[in-house]
């Protein structure tokens, strides 16, 4: 019997690593953003081209908003008249260059159908909330509602019942609304959102059983941390950037959304600031998810591939000039200024350092998707409308040049170390992160069973890592930080007795055992 349960044990062992190797729990999905179909200047195809090249075959579609697509009401005893032209070019397109996974974000702006906005809606509405408002709709045309959100799962979902005509690949993947805590598209109430979020799902399901509902991307910032109260840290923030009423407001609300377990099938979040807070994030979400007695899969839909200087909102994204990061931003919308290549080459570095960081926390968190974006500047980046914005609105500024391309469609660095982050990452299941002391950063990652590290440090230092008796050399890539540059430096180390030197700088290196 003891023999028996011996060797009933090493066969369940060599079964769990069969499993392992064979299906990474937390291999993980790529992504960019966004494809916005209210955005026709862009060269669409030219974007999917490019990114396709780069190894990504996951986009965010955003912005897809009720009234677009029925601009106006259904006439009584008629059928809904709906206009797919833009968002089924948006698919074709991207499809046609093999993104075989999307996601939708559907939004219920409509100017017929939408209840009109009442003063405790616009008290603390920005701009951008009062030209598109996104809000419940009227009572009587609820129907209608659920009518948009089942018939354009129907045309997606790849069922072979009324799908858009040549469609590739189902897409499974819908959030409802974005950021409806009320930061900057969702002009109604939490309660408001919940009543509408249950009458999508149960449309979606009743379309296909088989979709993905996402709940609205959640804002956090910098502000949660798990038992921990999260007024101390509002109390932190700076007054003159950030409304703490606001932020208040926020966190409750996501507080609330998290509870409505039955009514959505995955959670998002926006990396918006500095990469450590990806841990803090994604550990408040599941310590809300446990109180709530459910655990639901989470991811990045969108991480902001760009060092948002003036955003955190408790602490800033660091930054290396003696000046605040006010006037750093302004400084990067003035081509002219005598520390523009400076401070630009900085800023497009940090993007591939950021590129690779974030990455990092989400494997080692275990989330299943990160989508990066945006893939290109604003067309107006470099005129005199930006420099009016910089000094006006740094943080919009800051989103404004976020783009992995520029505004004519070249790449910066940060889209080459994209490129060479999905080629080495995008089947690598975290191990461990390793101990090498303070400000020194080091992951061992499995990739189809060879391991791969991931290291960097906040100062330049050597140090001397141990790869193993059995290996002579080890291969390491550098990320592209450098304007001008596509070709990450790829050189090869000798292991001696088991171990390598090499020198470790706030830029992530690549290191692969041969």
């Amino acid at each position: 019997m003891a023999e028996y349960k011996r060797i009933t044990s090493w066969l369940c062992l060599i079964f769990l690593i069969l499993v392992t190797y064979q299906k990474p729990v937390n291999a993980i999905t790529f992504g960019v953003g966004y494809a916005n179909p209210a955005w026709e200047k862009c060269d669409w195809s030219k974007l999917a081209k490019l990114f396709s090249s780069s190894g990504i075959r996951s986009v965010k579609i955003q912005q897809l908003r009720w009234g677009d697509v029925e601009p106006a009401p259904p006439k009584l005893g008629q059928a809904h008249k709906y206009k797919w032209d833009k968002i089924d070019r948006i698919i074709t397109i991207f499809q046609a260059e093999g993104f075989t996974d999307m996601e939708i974000v559907l939004e219920s702006f409509s100017k017929w159908a939408n209840r009109s906005p009442t003063k405790n809606d616009t008290q603390d509405a920005n701009t951008f909330q009062l030209r598109n408002p996104a809000l419940l709709p009227k009572e009587k045309h609820w129907k209608d509602y659920a009518d948009f959100i089942s018939n354009v799962i129907e045309r997606y979902d790849g069922d072979g019942n009324n799908d858009m005509p040549n469609l590739k690949y189902p897409i499974l993947n819908y959030e409802i609304e974005t950021e409806a805590q009320g930061s900057y598209h969702w002009l109604g109430t939490v309660d408001e959102y919940i009543r509408q979020l249950k009458v999508a799902y149960m449309a979606a399901k009743k379309a296909n059983s088989h979709v993905n509902i996402i709940l609205t991307g959640f804002w956090l910032g910098d502000v949660v941390q798990p038992n921990k109260p999260y007024e101390k840290r509002i109390e932190m923030m700076n007054p003159k950037l950030f409304n703490k009423k606001n932020w208040y407001k926020y966190i409750r609300t996501n507080q609330k959304l998290l509870k409505e377990k039955d009514y959505f099938d995955k959670v998002e979040f926006h990396s918006l600031e500095d990469y450590p807070a990806i841990y803090t994030a994604v550990e408040w979400i599941r310590q809300e998810m446990k109180r709530n007695g459910y655990e639901k899969p989470i991811y990045i839909g969108d991480a902001c591939a760009t060092p948002t200087l003036t955003f955190g909102p408790v602490k800033p994204h660091p930054h290396p000039f003696k000046m605040e990061a006010q006037e750093v931003v302004k400084i990067l919308a003035d081509r002219k200024n005598v520390m523009y290549k400076e401070v630009n080459a900085w800023y497009r570095a940090e993007q591939s350092r950021l590129i690779v960081k974030k990455t990092v926390a989400a494997l080692v968190m275990g989330l299943e998707r990160i989508n990066f974006g945006f893939m290109m500047d604003i067309s107006s980046a470099g005129n005199l409308s930006a420099k009016l914005l910089a000094n006006i609105n740094p943080l919009a500024y800051n989103w404004a040049i976020a783009g992995l391309l520029d505004n004519n469609y070249q790449p910066y660095p940060a889209y080459f170390t994209y490129k060479l982050t999905v080629e080495k990452l995008k089947n690598a299941v975290f191990v461990k992160q390793l101990s090498l002391g303070t400000d020194l950063y080091g992951f061992e990652f499995l990739s189809a069973g060879a391991p791969i590290y991931i290291f960097w440090s906040n100062k330049n230092v050597s140090i001397t890592f141990t790869a193993g008796a059995s290996f002579k050399t080890v291969k390491v890539t550098n990320i592209v930080v450098e304007l001008g540059r596509q070709n990450p430096s790829v050189k090869e180390k000798t292991v001696k007795k088991g171990k390598v030197e090499f020198n470790l700088t706030e830029d992530p290196i690549f290191v692969e055992p041969m």
